[in-house]
């Protein structure tokens, strides 16, 4: 496939390869509908699809002929950027499980005597 613009038939073709429906590119660009979508895949009068568009569908879902789709990112359950099961999920909670640091007292609280308690 030619690298932009993509005819009617190259869309369609690298649409099915990741299992995409019109509402899920549709999705994936935050359009209102898949009619739009359908307009550059339709075999009578196409519209090119915009290049940003493509740009963006490229990227989030890759160049190949890999099994993708925009709910999961892949077959198997992950996120788009095809990090598997775990996910966004899984990076978080290891985040979240490191200690916070203490920081030391901050530059010129030196000079400040500290609080009482008994107001």
């Amino acid at each position: 496939m030619k690298k932009y613009p993509p005819t009617p038939e190259e869309l369609r073709e690298w649409m099915d390869s990741k299992n995409l429906s019109n509402k899920d590119v549709a999705k994936a660009l935050r359009l209102s509908d898949g009619r739009v979508v359908r307009f550059w895949t339709s075999k009578k009068k196409p519209r090119p699809i915009p290049y940003p568009s493509w740009y963006t569908l490229r990227h989030k879902f890759g160049k190949g002929n890999g099994k993708r789709h925009a709910k999961g990112g892949s077959t198997n359950g992950g996120d788009a950027k095809g990090r598997g099961a775990k996910g966004v999920a899984g990076r978080d909670a290891k985040q979240a499980k490191k200690p916070n640091k203490q920081r030391g007292p901050r530059q010129g609280d030196e000079d400040r005597a500290p609080a009482e308690n008994g107001g």
